[in-house]
């Protein structure tokens, strides 16, 4: 089930109506401030299975689309990172950077820049399904990157051009989405690096593969604190945005964590053959300044491979003070394509 331009299909589900009610609560929601998004819930059926090759549990992935009146060629794949939801491209808050509207909201962002985007609540998220024992047990990057493709498929009935882009874990599953099905018409890695990663991330990712040999969930970071630190550079973000992020947080799912260790994507960056913007903040703490020259490397046999640091910003940098820095270099290089 997926979205047609101007329309919704039947079925669309009454908690991601709800979602919608509780966080469309952009800039568009006050007349005369910004252009008009419209913003429609989405479901998409997936089977959970490791790889495309193989069969799998049918479950329930919920999103929503966000356009304007305008169509679009090109529909951007929004995934997120551990503990986040759909949310971490449209955060529910009024506050913007002196002419952008849509600084913590880069779904919104895209829309009104002539870019279409879908954002979900990746499996075992927010309102999406979560699959119970023993298929929460197979939440891993491979599965969640079957999972994209899946979308990425059915995104292509109605669009030429379809981009993935994935922040931190969700940048993992991206990489080896274009890496292992090669269908995607561009690539975007955002705060993910495939080659080391700092020591305190490296501990608290090792804490979460032992919690994850009791359950199926866990906090990621384990404390606020931690998580805080991890994501944020506090200097350079709102303290409103960095509480109501944590308040947000959703538990992780664990088999995830334990697969991403690895890093796994690094075996199929190789293989990616679109273009492909890398972007990170430099003060990011689970990937610093150290790792990130070797990322734009792996990608072998992209045609073009940009980068782009945003300054001072930590992890998650849609979610700094000057996201839309990173916001407009995204537009440019999907003009780009």
């Amino acid at each position: 089930m997926f979205h047609v331009r101007g329309a919704v299909r039947k079925g669309m589900l009454a908690s991601a109506v709800a979602a919608s009610a509780l966080f469309t609560v952009g800039p568009d929601a006050t007349p005369g401030t910004a252009a008009a998004v419209e913003v429609t819930p989405v479901t998409y059926k997936v089977a959970l299975s490791q790889d495309a090759t193989l069969p799998g549990t049918t479950y329930t992935v919920r999103g929503f689309h966000y356009g304007s009146t305008e169509p679009s060629s090109t529909v951007v794949l929004l995934l997120h990172g551990l503990s986040y939801g759909y949310w971490a491209w449209d955060f529910p808050t009024r506050l913007s950077e002196p002419g952008n509207p849509y600084t913590y909201q880069l779904a919104r962002y895209l829309a009104v820049h002539g870019y279409d985007a879908v954002a979900v609540d990746e499996l075992g998220y927010g309102t999406s399904d979560h699959p119970p024992f023993p298929d929460s047990r197979q939440l891993t990057i491979p599965a969640y990157a079957n999972m994209a493709h899946q979308l990425v498929t059915a995104l292509h009935v109605g669009y030429p051009k379809v981009v993935i882009a994935g922040h931190s874990a969700g940048g993992e599953i991206s990489n080896f989405e274009a890496g292992r099905y090669r269908d995607v018409e561009g690539l975007v890695d955002v705060d993910m690096c495939d080659v080391l990663a700092s020591p305190e991330a490296i501990t608290d990712i090792a804490i979460n593969d032992t919690v994850g040999a009791v359950g199926d969930y866990s906090y990621f970071g384990g404390t606020v604190a931690e998580r805080t630190r991890l994501m944020y550079n506090t200097a350079d973000a709102e303290p409103s945005i960095v509480s109501k992020d944590n308040s947000m947080a959703y538990l992780t799912p664990t088999s995830e964590m334990q697969s991403i260790s690895p890093q796994p994507a690094r075996n199929v960056d190789p293989l990616v053959d679109a273009p492909v913007l890398v972007a990170f903040g430099a003060n990011d703490a689970i990937f610093p300044s150290t790792c990130q020259p070797f990322q734009a490397p792996l990608y072998l046999s992209s045609p073009k491979v940009t980068t782009f640091t945003l300054p001072s910003a930590g992890h998650s940098i849609m979610l700094h003070k000057n996201a839309g820095l990173f916001e407009a270099e995204l537009v440019s290089w999907l003009g780009s394509l």
